[in-house]
């Protein structure tokens, strides 16, 4: 017997880990004492207070001899100081340090739904909460920036604290902007240079980023076409030899790169903080050379801003345009035919060419699409659309003029011809419209614009968003274009109509600076000033319309209005002018009534 007790509470230790043995003859003492480890692991009506359950109602302050219940958050404020443009969070907890249950009865953010905080937490149905003697309530902040500045906010805690029943947390954030390097221009072409020639161009680093926050470039170097790579870099002197990108015998070489890192603030803040870094080509052989360009940001290693860079020793750019001349012949009134246009490079060097058109005879009856060509590598070419649609029986005329690089034919000129012809009973309208926007002939640093939209008895329009509309029906086939780099003028060309009915003529304003410097305006948007014109001309370049217009609201202090007149023909002959003030952009102004009655038009 004494043997089976002795194996039985042998067990019985091992198991328990505790506990004292029986003696013989005697009751063994429990082998272990049960904690709680929270409230679930007591019964109902209890709470797991240091491991004991003891009775929620012994916790109460009324039941606690001095109970004082004390809220205490972890953080003196929830600071977000300095932040990107993510969603950013602040984590934070409420404490009760005092010695009695505590009741949190709401916690809300005191802006309410204006606060440019996030509080999930601080809902109505998320409370009342109770908080026993060293527990904690836990929170979340988010803040995402959606624009520049300092922001704050005030957390409020209603609870029945015994010292403060409301307590207000302080919330900040500040939001610097984030900075964004750009390059102007984005590509380098030198053309063609002959081998022992140098010829340099400067490329502009500015931080276009939002807000104060600069921007550190580490470094700019040249990376030729073989892959490799160099930070020397030929500092301040003009030596062609070495230079980034290829050491010797490249032909690309870089002056003025910076030697160490710099700090470039916004242009938006400081137009002028800008690094220019001359890119020179000194070709020692004949081929075609190309390389790039790299700029990197302190910081941020993904950061890297790539500029091609190319050149050519082995010919230049030489162009050959057929045919040389258009002439289109017989074309009746409110009809539209065209003839194709084909340049061809035939140099070693790609080839860049302008086009507009001119002549002291020159008709808007004729339109040339599209109004900016990429540049034509040697052995291709690019086509041109010179459309007519004839609007009076008088022979019409126009010269076709290209501006070019290839050093033998800077510019080439076609002549355009064609024969309007009447057609019984047809009347086709021509609204054109002209405006004061500084020189007319050139692409200058006056961008004042004015639209012009024509809106037939429905209400459907033709302008520069609609230039083509096709559901006018019996109101006619209108069609919209404009001329020039300023697009002016612009005249909307009306045939076709067969029902009577009131169009109206309209004038938006959608630019009204008087001068501002085309170089300083690419530079905002972090474009080159070829893609500033061509998107002002209606290139197909990629340039963001709200962006370019935010950019000239921030930089033009000073504002002027334009004039515009308008010009009604029918069938060539002029019926009305007027001449209009716009006094700032926005502005729209109803200009004329053209109204077609009895099948004839007026313009009132």
């Amino acid at each position: 017997m004494r043997d089976n007790t002795r194996i039985i509470f042998l067990i019985a230790a091992s198991v328990s880990g505790a506990g004292t043995l029986a003696s013989c003859g005697q009751d063994p003492s429990p082998l272990y004492i049960v904690r709680c480890a929270d409230d679930a692991g007591c019964d109902r009506g209890e709470v797991c207070i240091e491991g004991s359950c003891e009775p929620r109602e012994a916790i109460l302050c009324q039941s606690v001899d001095d109970g004082r219940a004390l809220i205490q958050p972890s953080l003196p404020a929830v600071d977000f100081e300095q932040v990107g443009s993510s969603t950013n969070l602040r984590s934070f907890s409420l404490r009760n340090i005092g010695n009695c249950a505590l009741t949190i009865f709401d916690v809300f953010l005191a802006a309410g739904d204006a606060s440019t905080f996030e509080c999930p937490g601080c809902t109505a149905e998320a409370y009342p909460v109770e908080l026993f003697p060293f527990r904690e309530h836990a929170l979340d902040v988010f803040f995402t920036p959606k624009d520049v500045g300092t922001f704050q906010d005030q957390l409020v805690i209603i609870s029945d604290d015994a010292e403060f029943s409301e307590i207000r947390l302080p919330i900040l954030a500040e939001f610097r902007g984030l900075p964004e390097i750009a390059a102007i221009p984005d590509a380098i072409d030198f053309d063609y240079t002959g081998v022992g020639s140098t010829r340099a161009q400067t490329i502009r680093i500015v931080n276009r980023g939002t807000g104060s926050q600069p921007a550190t470039i580490a470094s700019v170097t040249l990376d030729d076409d073989t892959g490799g790579s160099s930070s020397n870099n030929n500092n301040n002197n003009g030596s062609g030899s070495g230079g980034g990108g290829g050491g010797r015998g490249s032909a690309f070489s870089l002056a003025h790169a910076p030697t160490e890192a710099i700090e470039l603030r916004p242009v938006a803040q400081r137009p002028e903080d800008a690094l220019e870094v001359e890119v020179r080509y000194h070709p020692s052989d004949v081929a075609q050379h190309r390389a790039s360009l790299v700029i990197r940001m302190v910081g941020q290693p993904t950061d890297v801003i790539t500029i091609p860079v190319s050149g050519s020793s082995m010919t230049p750019a030489s162009i050959t345009v057929a045919p040389t001349s258009v002439r289109f012949g017989p074309v009746p009134i409110g009809q539209t035919t065209s003839q194709v246009v084909t340049i061809v490079n035939e140099g070693g060097a790609p080839l860049r060419v302008e086009q507009r058109l001119g002549g002291s005879s020159l008709s808007t009856d004729f339109s040339v699409t599209p109004s900016v060509l990429p540049p034509i590598e040697p052995g291709e070419y690019a086509e041109l659309q010179v459309r007519v649609t004839a609007t009076s029986p008088t022979p019409l005329s126009a010269l076709l003029l290209l501006s070019t690089n290839d050093p033998s034919n800077p510019s080439v000129t076609v002549p355009i011809s064609a024969d309007g012809q009447e057609v019984v009973g047809a009347q086709v309208v021509k609204v054109e419209m002209t405006f004061e926007n500084g020189d007319d002939s050139a692409f200058d640093d006056d961008l004042r614009n004015v639209d012009l939209t024509l809106e037939n008895p429905f209400g459907q329009v033709c302008n520069k968003a609609s230039p083509s509309p096709s559901d006018w029906g019996s109101f006619g086939s209108p069609n919209w274009m404009a001329f020039g780099p300023k697009e002016e003028p612009e005249r909307v060309i009306l045939p076709g109509a067969a029902a009577d009915g009131v169009y109206r003529v309209i004038l938006n304003y959608q630019e009204d600076c008087e001068t501002i410097p085309t170089a300083l305006l690419a530079s905002v948007l972090g474009i080159s000033i070829d893609a500033l014109i061509a998107y002002l001309s209606g290139g197909a370049v990629d340039v963001d319309s709200g962006e370019l217009a935010e950019a000239i609201d921030d930089l033009c202090l000073d504002r002027s209005g334009s004039t515009a007149t308008i010009t009604v023909y029918v069938n060539g002959e002029p019926i009305r002018e007027k001449s209009v003030t716009l006094g700032r952009k926005g502005d729209q102004v109803y200009v004329l009534d053209l109204e077609r009655k009895e099948g004839a038009f007026s313009a009132r």
